[in-house]
């Protein structure tokens, strides 16, 4: 259960914060593209936060946590992203790095959010009005926030309420005076400890466009590579990667741990797609394992093929270093026939 005695009171401060800003519909003031950073006490990462809801769909707020997210952030909006096919999609989605908080309807709320509506009697009338938060880190499914994070939630909804309102009165705030920067920034707004008082101050950094991608440990690549795919041979022929991730979710790990989403991989053979037998992967040990893995496709496959094309930015990050130490060509071609007769055949299955 999300609510105990031990959080309560900072459930509390989080749900007063959050329906103070929704009461105030910062979506209809401020646009999804105008991004601004909240470092708070409680948080060794920066808080990057927009505003959902101008479409007038879905309303709340993202809190994108350091520079993960704030990479998920840009590689979300990208506006090439909705023609990349289904699997770059889901990875472009579900390796995010932040806090979702949502104002939305009883019928999408699970048992814990209408218990904690009810215990803490947060006031709701009508639709956008209920409060869900939710927690995504890669590889895993989204889940309720942790309770070390509340604090910090709570002083991003709390600032964010304040940056609205001096958004209204000036909508320089975000960015700085004009004539101060060469380069456009945004603002940051960082506290600190003021005696027993909290202050907050107000600078303005340039925003990092960083990827959002995984590559495989190069800590003894070479040695794996050689040893594993020894007495294979290369032939000048293309072969497909086909990577997503999975609908449904593992119950938990190995040791044990918290349920995770595991991501579906297989080789697809060139014109007719036949897949050679799936495996799937956890994101956790990807940078360590995949490279193995990878080279046990290879071996049932039986050579090296010249040409490897993937679906998926995710995919093709992930192998290029093994790709450069093979000497194979890798492509990105999420739109490639194969794929697409793959996923229209097996899709619905997983």
């Amino acid at each position: 259960m999300a609510l105990t005695n031990n959080n309560r009171e900072d459930w509390r401060d989080v749900f007063e914060q959050a329906v103070a800003l929704r009461d105030i519909e910062p979506w209809y003031t401020m646009e999804e593209s105008e991004i601004f950073g909240i470092k708070s006490l409680y948080h060794d990462e920066i808080g990057w936060c927009y505003f959902i809801g101008g479409s007038g769909q879905v309303f709340g707020i993202i809190i994108a946590i350091g520079d993960a997210g704030l990479a998920s952030y840009y590689q979300l909006r990208d506006p090439m992203g909705k023609e990349l096919g289904l699997a770059e999609g889901l990875f472009r989605f579900w390796n995010q790095t932040i806090i979702h908080l949502e104002f939305t309807n009883p019928n999408e709320l699970d048992k814990r959010d209408k218990l904690m509506h009810k215990v803490l009697e947060i006031p709701t009338a009508g639709n956008a009005q209920h409060c869900k938060f939710r927690y995504f880190q890669p590889g895993y499914p989204e889940k309720l926030p942790t309770d070390d994070q509340l604090p910090f939630i709570a002083d991003c909804l709390e600032q964010a309420r304040y940056i609205v309102t001096e958004y209204e009165k000036d909508e320089d705030f975000i960015y700085g005076p004009e004539e101060e920067f060469d380069e456009p920034k945004s603002l940051l707004r960082t506290s600190k400890e003021a005696g027993e008082d909290v202050s907050w101050e107000n600078t303005y950094v340039e925003l990092s466009h960083l990827e959002n991608n995984l590559e495989v440990d190069r800590e003894g690549l070479a040695t794996t590579l050689e040893t594993e795919l020894f007495g294979l041979e290369m032939q000048h022929t293309k072969y497909y990667y086909f990577m997503r991730y999975h609908r449904g979710t593992v119950t938990k790990d190995r040791k044990g741990g918290p349920p995770f989403r595991p991501i579906f991989a297989t080789l697809l053979a060139p014109i007719t797609a036949y897949a050679h037998p799936p495996e799937l992967l956890h994101y956790k040990s990807l940078r360590k394992t995949f490279a193995r893995r990878f080279c046990r496709k290879l071996k049932e496959l039986g050579f090296i093929p010249k040409t490897l094309i993937v679906n998926t930015t995710f995919a093709a990050s992930l192998i290029a270093p093994i790709a450069e130490h093979l000497g194979m060509e890798l492509q990105w071609n999420p739109l490639a026939n194969e794929f697409m007769e793959f996923e229209k055949g097996t899709g619905d299955r997983f």
